[in-house]
Parts: C-alpha cells; structure tokens; sequence
C-alpha cells in the first residue's frame, strides 16, 4: 500500500512539472500536438525545456525504481507523459500541414531522442538499485526478487520481437484515426496484449525488450510512411479514405507514453498470475507429497491394518467358579 500510495504521488509531481512546459512544447502553428522539432521553440530549446522540466520527475522516478520493483519508475515516467501527450493532443493537423512523408523521418529521430532518454531513466535505476544493494545490503531494496532490467541474451530478443509484433498487429486493427482518445486508448490496449503475450511466451526475457517493443513499432510505422507513399497527396488520400495505417497516426510522445504504459502493464499482469500460479502450486504441494495414509494419532496410534493386534486379551474381572 505504502509503495502504491508513493507511486501515485511521484507521478502527480511528474504531470506537475510536465503542465509547466507544456506551451512551449506545442506544435509552432498553433494546432495540437507535442514534439521536440516542430514546437514552438527551436529544438535545443524544446530538448533543454524537457531535461530541465523532467529533472525532478526523473530523480523520482529513479528513486521509486530502487524501492519494490523497478519497473515502478519506468511506469510512473510513462505515466505522467501520456498526460502530456493526451492534454498536448493528436496529429491530425499535423499531417496537414507538413511535407509528407519526408517529415516523418524527422518524426524518427524524435523518437530515437526519447528512446536515449528512456534508457537513460532505465540505466539510472538498474545502477541506482546495484550500488544501494552493495552498500546497503541490510535494507529490502528488493534486488534479488526482481528480474534484472537489462539482460543481452536470446530471450530478451526474442520477448522484444514477439512483444513489437503482435502489439504491431493490434494497432492495425484497432488505431484508425488521429484522435487522441483513441490513439492514447488503442496503443494503451494493444501493448497491454502485447505486453501479456510477449511476457507469456518469454517469462525469462528481460523487461527492457518488452519496453523497447513500442518504440521498435513506432519507427516501423514511420519508415513504412517513408517507404510507401509518394508526396502529401498519396498520404491525405490514403487517411481520408481509411487506408492509411494506424502505426504512423501517432505522435513519437505517445510511443512513449501510453503505448509503454499499456505494455508495463500487461507485464505486471503476467507476473501478478504467474506469482499466484506459483503460490497455488506450492500450497498444494505438501498434500500430494502426503498424500498416503496418515499414521493414526491417539492411544492406538502403535496399530496399523498391516499390523495385527498381538496383545494378550484382558483379563476378566470376575471371579473364576469354583468347583
């Protein structure tokens, strides 16, 4: 409770901070969205109004990461973005208003910006909780309970790809337009499946390739943009006949918002049923270990069915006759 009640709290401050410098950060025209290249400040001054503004949330964050589980500051990160990013708006001027689809390579450096500054957060935790465990090993910081955050092995890949597919599969279906109730709602959604799934079938992947699922899908959508249409007509035509795909209706903050909330959560409710399975399967364990006849407590606890009773009989309490 203490630790919920401390998440919820790091993550109001965080949205605090964030509504600070939400202004400058909208598109420079005046229509919704919010983005680092097309603010209404020049980038350096957009990427330093983020460093600056999300300094406190990041030291907090980093701080709730090293207490329980350390997924815990990721999420309370992501949390307070998505929001920024759902107060900040979709993109539909956005596609409007630019020159498309050359604009959205500009869209993928954005997001490879907040992934750096994603794995930063991710690599601030993972060594915060390392150093306080040397240092402090007598304090529950939890380590050992908890999966590492970065681990490069074949499982940590495979949960990343399988996690960036299917969430790939279910934003198709479910984003089709730029609104930003649906785009925040739909990447929510499908990384929650996403999430689940690639936790399911990877249990011992590490959960920095889930995280790094949306951000894989995110660039995806971009450069298939890039790579499929011609000019901004063959792009307007395509969103206003339903054909455009939804992977490139998203702004690169509501990669890294909603769309890793929906995956951090789908992981916590994996691990949630995989802990329950597993207490299940514990307290059921010493009634099959014991399962065969339990000896008889009691005054004729020494008899047994395989034993036959071989004590004299009593003696009777009367008399013999005489003769």
């Amino acid at each position: 409770m203490k630790r919920t009640l401390a998440l919820l709290l790091v993550t109001a401050i965080a949205i605090f901070f964030w509504v600070l410098i939400e202004s400058p950060l909208r598109a420079a025209d005046g229509s919704s969205g919010i983005s680092l290249f097309y603010a209404q400040v020049s980038f350096p001054a957009a990427l330093g109004l983020l460093l600056v503004g999300g300094l406190v949330p990041f030291v907090l964050c980093v701080a709730i990461g090293c207490w329980g589980n350390p997924l815990r500051g990721v999420f309370a990160m992501c949390l307070s973005l998505t929001v920024l990013g759902h107060r900040g708006g979709g993109m539909a001027n956005w596609l409007r208003t630019h020159d498309l689809p050359g604009a959205y390579a500009v869209l993928m450096a954005e997001l490879v910006i907040w992934a750096l500054l994603l794995g930063a957060l991710v690599a601030a935790i993972h060594l915060a909780r390392t150093h306080l465990a040397r240092r402090l090993p007598m304090l529950p910081w939890g380590h050992s309970r908890y999966q590492p955050l970065w681990c490069a092995d074949w499982d940590t890949l495979g949960g990343g790809l399988t996690t960036a597919g299917i969430g790939a599969v279910m934003v198709w279906f479910i984003l089709q337009t730029p609104d930003v109730g649906q785009v925040t709602w739909g990447l929510g959604l499908s990384f929650l499946i996403a999430g689940f799934a690639g936790h399911y079938i990877w249990p011992a992947a590490a959960p920095v390739g889930l995280v790094a699922a949306p951000l894989l899908v995110g660039l995806g959508g971009y450069g298939a943009a890039i790579i499929l249409y011609r000019g901004s007509e063959q792009v307007l035509a395509a969103f206003y006949a339903g054909q455009f795909h939804g992977h490139a209706m998203a702004l690169p903050i509501h990669y890294v918002s909603a769309a890793l909330v929906g995956t951090l959560l789908g992981v916590a409710w994996r691990q949630v049923l995989a802990e329950s399975e597993k207490t299940a399967g514990n307290a059921s364990f010493p009634q099959e270990a014991g399962s065969q006849t339990p000896a008889p407590s009691g005054p004729d606890a020494g008899q047994t069915a395989s034993s036959p009773d071989t004590s004299p009989p009593p003696r009777s309490s009367q008399a013999p006759p005489q003769a």
